[in-house]
Order: C-alpha cells, then structure tokens, then sequence
C-alpha cells in the first residue's frame, strides 16, 4: 500500500472517527476509530517517532525536534485539501471498526499496523512527516469530539511515576 491522501471526520452519532486512507494503486480504505485506539494511536506513535530521533540525537534533543517539527506542521498543513478517494475498496464500501494497533519504524518509514474486528491486519507504511499530519489531524477531532486524551495521557504518567499506590488502590468489582 502506497498511501496518497487520507482524511478524517468525526461522528457524533457513532462517537468514532472514521479515517479514509487513499492509494496511490487508487484503493479506498475505511476505518473506525474508537477514543481507545485514538489516544494509542496519537501517543504510540510519538513515542516511536521519539525512539526514532534518539538513534541519532539525545533524549532531549528528540524532543525539542519533535516539538519543532510538529509546530511547523501546524502552521503549513492544510485540512480543507478536497480528498480525492478511489474507485476500489478492497475491504468493502462501510468502514471496519479498528480493535488494535502495532507501530514500528525503520528508517524514515513509520508502518501502522490496524488490527480490524474481523480480524484481519492492514499495514499502513508512512512516511515520518505523513505520521505527524495523520497525529494532528486526529488531534483536533478528538478534541472537537471532547474526549480529554490529554486528561488520560497526564494521568497515564501519573500513575507510572506512583506505581505503588496504584496497585494498592485497585478495584474489584462483584
């Protein structure tokens, strides 16, 4: 897969975003995505980017390009490009619901790997400045659809730097 465009959009009937992927092979691709899978897929993927800027720069060095490389982004991308689609879908015209992810990177190539509900895998291969556009744009949709992933992520952290009390606080439900 040879990726071309891809856009988002944000349902509030479903309370999902649907992400469609266009080929360079003209093939349409359609996918949910949970608020689960977006915070994995928004901060999965920075830390790979991250680990990836630490082959070749120290830890804050990464992080200052990350940030660096991310604002510019923000003030040149253009989301009201008209998305073009295709004529194929391979898996169907519906969208298939994304139940989880793996990410790896080699190189510039950053591969997206979507594990769908019927349990079959497609790999998105990106390269690292599409990654960053794809985590921006599903950014500001779940912010428009008011899902707090910054809330979770802080808390995330939280609960690592504390992991004691959060393994003496857990909760058993009857």
């Amino acid at each position: 897969m040879s990726v071309k465009q891809f856009n988002a959009t944000w349902s509030q009937v479903e309370d999902r975003i649907v992400l469609n992927i266009s080929t360079q092979e003209n093939e349409l691709y359609s996918f949910w995505l949970t608020r689960n899978i977006a915070k994995h897929l928004i901060y999965g993927s920075q830390e790979v980017l991250k680990k990836q800027l630490e082959k070749t720069h120290n830890a804050r060095a990464s992080a200052v390009i990350q940030e660096f490389q991310k604002d510019s982004l923000k003030s040149t991308i253009n989301f009201q490009e008209k998305f073009d689609g295709a004529a194929n879908t391979p898996l169907g015209k519906d969208p298939l619901l994304v139940t989880g992810l793996n990410m790896s990177s080699k190189g510039d190539t950053f591969d997206i790997g979507l594990i769908l509900v019927n349990q079959k895998r497609v790999n998105v291969p990106l390269p690292s400045n599409m990654v960053n556009a794809l985590v921006l744009l599903i950014e500001q949709l779940t912010q428009r659809a008011q899902w707090n992933l910054t809330d979770d992520f802080q808390a995330q952290e939280s609960n690592a730097d504390n992991s004691s009390v959060t393994k003496s606080s857990e909760q058993k439900l009857h």
